[in-house]
């Protein structure tokens, strides 16, 4: 419900009007691709045709928000599913873990912008779910496909989203390092996986490498260029507040969400802590 309320409460911004205009004000699915391909976007096309695809209920800000919407609420029960493989069953921090992705203000406040980040959310929770799943049990077909579709369903949500697909391949490749039983077929299918994932993201290649030209002068170089980006920044605290924010913890708070991840590390090694 979070998530649906004020949903047309505010008019649509700037970024979010190039979605609406390029997913919503095109006849066609090949416009939308065309439109896409031609403004050399940063970001891949899925987003672009998801907000086409509900382009026939109307063209009102609460339409052009209802598909990250149900993005977001769809993310809430498949992080309870990451949680409750992670935790081995553990009731209380699977629900916990859900209620903290229902109510987290960063998730909310992108599930009611028209763009492709919730999207990107539900599809790496999915990927981490299937790459779970595809380790213990790796002669099952299931979470192969899921890893496929959740890997093409990242990269064309937004590109940054192929470092996670990448991420769990090299986890997989770990668990074939320790040739525990099965470990030739997993390495067998995590290749044939990976195969089919990559042919599906090479259709999109010269899109990408046009979008990557245009944004070297326009985008993130330009940024660092004037100085948008903090002077002082650094690794270590980039993804403290990467972290930050995915707990939807304000500045003064951030080492609450550090302190999360040490817990978890410690719950790694000590797996009797819940």
């Amino acid at each position: 419900a979070l998530r649906f309320i004020g949903l047309d409460m505010e008019p649509l911004e700037q970024n979010e009007f190039t979605y609406f205009m390029s997913g919503m004000g095109h006849a066609s699915i090949g416009d939308v691709l065309l439109d896409v391909n031609a403004m050399a976007q940063t970001h891949p096309p899925l987003f672009h045709l998801v907000l086409y695809a509900f382009s026939f209920l109307g063209n009102t800000e609460w339409i052009a928000r209802l598909p990250a919407a149900i993005a977001g609420v769809a993310a809430v029960p498949v992080a309870f599913a990451v949680a409750w493989r992670f935790v081995d069953g553990k009731l209380v921090p699977a629900s916990v873990a859900a209620l903290a992705a229902a109510v987290s203000p960063v998730h909310v406040w992108y599930s009611q912008d028209v763009s492709p980040y919730s999207l990107m959310a539900l599809f790496a929770l999915l990927m981490m779910l299937s790459t779970h799943s595809a380790i213990h049990r790796p002669f099952a077909t299931r979470p192969w496909w899921g890893m496929i579709f959740a890997s093409w369903g990242l990269f064309y949500s937004h590109y940054y989203g192929l470092h996670l697909s990448i991420a769990c391949f090299l986890v997989l490749g770990l668990q074939i390092l320790k040739k525990e039983e099965g470990w030739r077929a997993l390495a067998w299918r995590a290749l044939s996986t990976g195969a089919v994932i990559a042919a599906g993201l090479l259709i999109w290649l010269p899109a990408f490498m046009e979008a990557y030209s245009w944004s070297q002068g326009h985008s993130t170089a330009y940024q660092r260029t004037v100085g948008v980006y903090h002077e002082h920044s650094d690794l270590f605290g980039d993804i403290v507040d990467a972290l930050r924010l995915l707990g939807g913890f304000s500045i003064a708070w951030k080492w609450c969400a550090f302190g999360g991840v040490l817990i978890g590390l410690l719950h790694w090694r000590m797996p009797s802590i819940s």
